[in-house]
C-alpha cells in the first residue's frame, strides 16, 4: 500500500515534532508527513514534491500559502470557521480524531465534503474552592476534590493563588500564561495545553513562580483564561483554587458551578461570615447561591482517609459521580 504524502505547515516546532512522532509510531504504514515551519522551505517543497494534502496552521489561513494548487485543510485554533469553502480540522482535540479527519479528507468522498471544526463546545463544570483566611487548607481541599473526582472524570486543577505550595518549582504555569495573554495574535488554548502537567488522577496547571505574577490579574484576564479552557474542550471538570481577592476573585467565583469555603476554627468562621455579608451588601446573590461553607474535620492534616470522607460527604461531589 502506497503511503499518502502530507505536508504540515506550522510555526510551532513542538507541535510539528509531536505530530510527526505520533505519525511515525502509529501511522507510518499509511502516511508520510513532512513538516515545515517557514514559508521558504514549504514553497521549495511544494515546487519539487507532490503532496496529496497540505495542512496549514490556522495562524496562516490568510497567507499566500493558501494559493497553492493542492488539496488543503486548515488546522483551526477555533471551534468555528468563517469560510466553509476550505476544510478545517479543530487543532485541540484528540490526535486520533485529527488523523481520522485527515484520512477522510484523503478519501475520494472528501472532495465533495465541507468539514466544520467540531461539534458545539460546552464549558466544563467549574468547582471553586475559596477561603478568606486559610490558603493551605484551601489548596489541600481543592487538590483532594481533584484527586477524588479524577477517578472517573477528566479533571483539570488550576491554582489561582500567589502564596501556596504550588508556587514552588521550576515548571512554567500561570506565571507564563498570564504573560502570554498580553501578547497579540497568539493562540491561548495551545499554550494552556503545552503547560499542563499530570498528577495522580488529574491534570494541573502549575502555580505562579512569584506572588507578584498574579497580583495584577484582572477581570478581563479571567475571561480570556476561561475562554481558552472552553476551546480546549477536553475536560469535563475544572477545579479552580481561588486564591485571589477583590474583583478578580468575584469574577472567577461567578463563573463557577459550585463554590466551597473550608474553615477550621472560630476565627475562620468569623471571617467567612464577614465575606458572605460583604457579598450580600454588594448584592452578589449569584455568588452567594453557589457557596457552601465546609468545616474542616479534626485530623484533616494527619489522615488521608478523613480528608476523603470529608470530600465524599459534599453533596455536589456525590451527585456528580
Amino acid at each position: 500500500m502506497n503511503r499518502s504524502q502530507v505536508a504540515l505547515y506550522t510555526p510551532d516546532s513542538r507541535y510539528a515534532n509531536a505530530f510527526m512522532d505520533y505519525c511515525l509510531r502509529h501511522e507510518d504504514n499509511r502516511l508520510n508527513v513532512k513538516s515545515y515551519t517557514n514559508a521558504e522551505s514549504l514553497d521549495y517543497a511544494i515546487r519539487n514534491e507532490k503532496f496529496e494534502l497540505l495542512l496549514v496552521d490556522g495562524l496562516f489561513a490568510n497567507d499566500p500559502v493558501m494559493n497553492y494548487e493542492c488539496k488543503k485543510a486548515i488546522l483551526s485554533h477555533n471551534k468555528y470557521i468563517s469560510d466553509p469553502s476550505i476544510p478545517a480540522i479543530f487543532l485541540y482535540q484528540k490526535i486520533e480524531l485529527v488523523f481520522k479527519q485527515i484520512y477522510e479528507l484523503l478519501s475520494e468522498e472528501a472532495v465533495k465534503a465541507v468539514y466544520s471544526c467540531a461539534a458545539v463546545s460546552s464549558m466544563p463544570d467549574i468547582y471553586g474552592v475559596y477561603s478568606p483566611c486559610y490558603p493551605l487548607e484551601r489548596e489541600q481541599f481543592a487538590k483532594e476534590i481533584a484527586e477524588y473526582t479524577g477517578e472517573n472524570r477528566k479533571v483539570l486543577y488550576i491554582n489561582f493563588a500567589g502564596l501556596t505550595e504550588s508556587d514552588m518549582g521550576d515548571d512554567d504555569g500561570i506565571s507564563e500564561l498570564l504573560l502570554y495573554l498580553q501578547q497579540p495574535d497568539k493562540a491561548i488554548t495551545y499554550k494552556i495545553q503545552a503547560l499542563i502537567r499530570h498528577e495522580k488522577n488529574y491534570d494541573y496547571l502549575p502555580g505562579v513562580k512569584h506572588y507578584q505574577d498574579i497580583a495584577g490579574i484582572d477581570k478581563s484576564d479571567i475571561k480570556r483564561l476561561l475562554a481558552g479552557f472552553e476551546q480546549l474542550d477536553c475536560y469535563d471538570l475544572v477545579i479552580a483554587d481561588v486564591g485571589l481577592e477583590g474583583e478578580s476573585a468575584r469574577e472567577l467565583l461567578q463563573c463557577c458551578t459550585k463554590v466551597w469555603m473550608p474553615v477550621n476554627n472560630h476565627m475562620g468562621y468569623g471571617r467567612q461570615e464577614h465575606f458572605l455579608h460583604d457579598l450580600a451588601v454588594e448584592k452578589n446573590e449569584g455568588i452567594l447561591e453557589l457557596i457552601e461553607p465546609v468545616s474542616i474535620p479534626e485530623g484533616w492534616y494527619a489522615r488521608k482517609d478523613i480528608r476523603v470522607r470529608c470530600i465524599k460527604r459534599l453533596k455536589s461531589i456525590s451527585e456528580s459521580r
